[in-house]
């Protein structure tokens, strides 16, 4: 949910930038404003419909490990014989509402543990089982690294793709990912909740 409120922000705060007002006088016209203010806000004054602005933009990005079918082999007879198989997917739909998790229920299903697994936990510096692990990576000096490569402000396409780009791989090199979320310059991963990436350690 901040991704959405953060974005919608942002493309307000640096719409106002850029016709003529100082950072300070952007915040101070944005101060206290709900979604609504902000819709009227860019449709009044930059004839912009939030709604038609790229989902990338809006939504912010999500990876994941989606169902699809694929072709495995062909019989005698020349016909496709495909399977269900996991892909590494980003998307920029809604995750918010109950629809998206609906259809993908499998990405956080529960898993079972026996009290022999759990007893290991009894070390207070490892995190139980029923504890989802996630991690958040955050650009350091975003700004100035924007401003060497022109990207433009408040979203850039292919600055977004990049990190799409670099999420993808992240699900690739940790195969203990289940999900990720990005928007503006960070990033979030969640792993899989019995997950041992790092023998579960919390210091």
């Amino acid at each position: 949910l901040s991704g959405h409120i953060n974005n919608h922000y942002n493309t307000c705060f640096w719409m106002l930038v850029k016709s003529g007002k100082t950072e300070k006088e952007a915040q101070q016209t944005l101060k206290g404003t709900f979604s609504e203010d902000k819709n009227e806000l860019l449709s009044q004054q930059f004839q912009v419909n939030y709604e038609d602005e790229p989902a990338m933009f809006r939504k912010g990005s999500s990876v994941y490990r989606d169902k699809v079918e694929t072709k495995v082999k062909t019989d005698d007879y020349g016909n496709p014989i495909k399977r269900i198989r996991l892909a590494i997917t980003v998307s920029n739909l809604d995750i918010i509402g109950p629809e998206f998790w609906g259809k993908h229920q499998y990405i956080l299903q529960e898993g079972k543990y026996r009290y022999e697994y759990v007893k290991k936990f009894d070390d207070i510096r490892r995190l139980p089982c029923c504890n989802w692990i996630v991690v958040r990576i955050s650009a350091c000096q975003f700004d100035k690294f924007s401003l060497i490569h022109s990207f433009d402000k408040p979203n850039d396409e292919t600055a977004l793709s990049l990190m799409n780009a670099s999420a993808s791989l992240m699900m690739e090199q940790f195969p203990d990912i289940i999900f990720g979320y990005g928007f503006s310059n960070e990033y979030s991963f969640v792993f899989q909740e019995n997950t041992e990436l790092y023998q579960r350690n919390e210091r």
